[in-house]
């Protein structure tokens, strides 16, 4: 027997709606994350659009945990974790988590460096030792502010060039706020420094996030989103080279 649509009583029904289990038609179903879901559900809250992500949810699990559980998601399942972020969420809210990741990484390789220099002071005595463990216990402190300070502003920089380089490439559709939140979260990579992985193969790692990243929000194709990531690698080696020729060919180098 033939089945007509819950919403549309008059068209025939196309296919069952994955959530409530009503019938619904081409005009009322459609696909979210993989699964079929009618109107109603969207438009009634019973199934969000965009799911809050861990860091969103810290007040029912908890500062560490929503942390963990977006640095995890981040690290483990990147293109499911940007296809579904709020591309209008706050930007803030996201430079908050990858300040504090970047800070727990900071801890450990300020930790690390502050312990080595300690170490050599105690070993001489004296007034060396004082003034060893203040210098390491001063680099400690230095690493805590500086990293996430850090972080925020290369965040906020990245995001903002590369955003202007997708926009000239006919990408960025979701906007420069949702590229922002992309490569925020992206910089929550910078947790694994407590591993005491180099800096620069975190950077590295960030960049290639931030290339799946964006074509996951923005639904760019990943030559594109590469090319804005890559870009001001680029951009910056050419304006160098440039200025090294410059000095050279006027004998001032």
């Amino acid at each position: 027997m033939e089945t007509t649509c819950a919403i549309h009583a008059v068209t025939t029904s196309t296919g069952l709606c994955n959530h409530c289990g009503n019938f619904g038609c081409d005009d009322c179903l459609g696909y979210l994350r993989g699964e079929l879901i009618c109107q109603d559900c969207v438009l009634e809250g019973r199934v969000a659009v965009y799911p809050p992500t861990p860091w969103e949810q810290r007040s029912d699990l908890g500062i560490a945990r929503a942390l963990w559980g977006t640095v995890w998601a981040v690290t483990s399942r990147p293109a499911p974790f940007f296809r579904e972020m709020n591309p209008d969420g706050s930007v803030g809210e996201a430079l908050g988590v990858a300040a504090l990741a970047s800070a727990c990484g900071a801890l450990v390789l300020g930790g690390i460096s502050g312990f080595a220099v300690g170490s050599i002071g105690l070993l001489e005595g004296g007034e060396g030792a004082l003034v060893a463990l203040g210098i390491g216990g001063a680099m400690i402190a230095m690493m805590l502010i500086m990293v996430p300070i850090g972080v925020v502003i290369g965040a906020l920089l990245m995001g903002l060039i590369h955003h202007g380089l997708l926009r000239l490439m006919g990408g960025g559709g979701k906007g420069l706020n949702a590229t922002l939140r992309a490569q925020a979260y992206a910089w929550t990579l910078q947790f694994w420094l407590v591993t005491v992985c180099g800096y620069y193969f975190i950077s590295f790692w960030v960049s290639i996030v931030s290339v799946f990243a964006y074509a996951a929000v923005h639904g760019d194709s990943h030559l594109k989103t590469a090319g804005a990531v890559i870009g001001p690698v680029f951009i910056c080696g050419g304006a160098y080279a440039v200025l090294f020729g410059a000095l050279a060919l006027s004998g001032n180098l």
